[in-house]
């Protein structure tokens, strides 16, 4: 939508001004756009109102998929996606859908905070429309099961990233095995808003069933970018060779199969799974119970800050560590209020007594020659830990 244009909406005061914040004209006589978002002043008049404008040559705009929401009450409500289908429906238009599962909003995010991918994970309640816009953004998705989604609703959703599932490749568009019978494969398609469906005998020799119609456009370069993932990903779990020259040689095996390969991933945009796969060839090490690996860089500019004030801030980061330990831990001085990162320490586990214990030798490893380098308060905070006492 390009600024400066004019919009019908129906939903919620915030969609309409976002769209004022962009220059847009609310005109429900002639509007460029007809834009559908959530709330409850949606009625019959209204949806009236969108066909009509709609059928006059306005592009139908919704902000998200959900045909469904919960209420205060935890009761199922009608949703943007129900309220877009009828509109669809009546006036034969596609809307385009600029929210969830798109990834467009989700890389405006990431653009916004000035974040990168890996950086990221996006958190909801529905299978069929946020872990969705995870995947089609290829951001981390997290699943809470305290809306929509159900336990027992996972089994229908052909989502199997986590457990390797098989895709079917079959005239450019992707499917995921919903059923097995005695003799027979059934799957779906892998868009969960397409439900077409093609049966294959076990082994996928041959098609009892062709496929029904989708209703969205084949992708054919889909399936070679996942073909061209699951192989770098396959040789780096089974080889030592560098995911780099891993890269690079599949680069020039597609490049022989196909004109163009520039849909492909470049190196810099791998995800860190590739080398997660190839740790897992990586011996363990044979540990002590007593043994923890861990590294702690300070200075002596950082031990006399930590001497002058008497609040220190400790924190821990899973996201930004290097992948041979578990957190990177850090000990701010705390100033002016500001806090100041003087004490690094690179952990090897997660459990919840390893900041303790990290706390605890610092503290010890600088009482030398029997005189304290901190003063008697920050003793008493380290006896406290060490007694395990709140």
């Amino acid at each position: 939508m390009p600024e400066g244009g004019s919009a019908y909406v129906i939903g919620e005061p915030g969609l309409t001004y976002a769209l004022y914040e962009k220059g847009f004209q609310m005109n429900d006589v002639d509007p460029d756009y007809v834009v559908l978002g959530e709330g409850p002043s949606y009625n019959y008049e209204k949806l009236c109102k969108a066909v009509s404008l709609v059928n006059k040559g306005a592009k139908l705009i919704a902000t998200n998929l959900d045909t469904e929401g919960l209420n205060s009450n935890s009761e199922i409500i009608p949703a943007c996606g129900a309220f877009a289908a009828c509109v669809e429906l009546v006036t034969k238009t596609k809307a385009f859908f600029c929210g969830k599962p798109s990834a467009l909003i989700m890389r405006y995010a990431q653009r916004t905070l000035g974040l990168n991918r890996l950086e990221t994970c996006i958190i909801g309640d529905r299978m069929d429309t946020d872990i969705v816009a995870g995947i089609n953004s290829e951001i981390d998705p997290v699943l809470v099961l305290s809306g929509v989604t159900t336990m027992e609703d996972l089994h229908a959703f052909p989502y199997q990233t986590k457990r390797r599932g098989k895709i079917l490749n079959f005239n450019d568009h992707q499917y995921t095995k919903k059923r097995s019978n005695k003799s027979t494969d059934k799957w779906r398609c892998r868009i969960r808003s397409c439900n077409s469906i093609i049966v294959l005998v076990r082994d996928a020799s041959t098609v009892i069933h062709p496929p029904t119609d989708h209703s969205h456009v084949p992708d054919p370069i889909q399936a070679k970018v996942d073909e061209f993932k699951n192989t770098c990903k396959t040789r780096a779990r089974e080889e030592t060779t560098p995911i780099s020259q891993i890269h690079e040689q599949e680069l020039v095996k597609c490049s022989l199969k196909h004109n163009d390969i520039s849909f492909l991933p470049s190196y810099s945009s791998i995800d860190s799974s590739f080398y997660r796969e190839q740790l897992k060839n990586d011996p363990k090490s044979d540990l002590l119970e007593s043994d923890s690996r861990v590294l702690v860089f300070d200075s002596k500019w950082g031990i006399e800050y930590l001497s002058e004030v008497d609040t220190w801030h400790m924190d821990g980061t899973f996201k930004t560590r290097p992948l041979l330990f578990a957190q990177l831990y850090i000990i701010h001085d705390y100033r002016n209020g500001y806090m100041i990162p003087t004490i690094c320490t690179l952990t090897s586990d997660k459990s919840d007594d390893q900041a303790a214990t990290t706390f605890n030798d610092y503290i010890t490893d600088t009482y030398v020659d029997d005189d304290a380098l901190f003063p008697s308060f920050i003793w008493n905070v380290h006896d406290l830990i060490i007694t395990d006492q709140p």
